[in-house]
């Protein structure tokens, strides 16, 4: 149990809970034979039989990365920490801001969109990704971060390294 509690402690939103129900399916999986492991076993005694067949659980969806890559191991299903400043990457991938601005065209004028981590955890990031891509079309260079909080002096000291780095517009 404490095992699985890491995944919610960890945070990190999809990645995390997709990490933490490929865990339970392999323990599903090595479940013995005579006890029953499908949802229907949770239903009540008179729609255990109008239920019929149930669809094996899949935490990865219909395609799944384990069809192109082959069976995960372990290091797959540990819970991945978030840090407490880093820029999104595509699809909200957690990205060393360096590496970030560094991608950015340089004559454009930086505009960072700073993000609350927990909304971003939460997979919450429609409105960053909207601000982004509004600023990109009028020719700037949007920077989306996501922090713990700017009282955090971890978090301030790099924010303050990006600003000397370069000049937000």
């Amino acid at each position: 149990a404490a095992e699985l509690l890491g995944y919610f402690h960890a945070g990190g939103g999809a990645e995390n809970m997709r990490r933490l129900l490929a865990r339970i399916a392999g323990y599903l999986e090595a479940w013995p034979s005579s006890v029953s492991a499908s949802p229907s076993h949770l239903l009540p005694r008179g729609e255990k039989d109008e239920a019929g067949p149930v669809a094996p659980f899949s935490p990865r969806g219909r395609r799944c990365r384990q069809a192109d890559e082959g069976p995960l191991d372990a290091a797959d299903l540990t819970p991945t920490l978030l840090p407490p400043f880093f820029a999104l990457g595509k699809g909200g991938t957690p990205l060393p801001w360096r590496e970030a601005l560094a991608a950015l065209h340089a004559s454009r004028p930086l505009v960072p969109i700073l993000l609350y981590r927990s909304g971003v955890a939460a997979g919450d990031m429609a409105m960053g990704e909207a601000v982004a891509s509004a600023l990109a079309a009028k020719g700037f260079a949007p920077l989306p971060l996501a922090l713990t909080s700017l009282k955090d002096r971890v978090v301030a000291a790099e924010l303050a390294a990006l600003i000397a780095t370069r000049k937000p517009a």
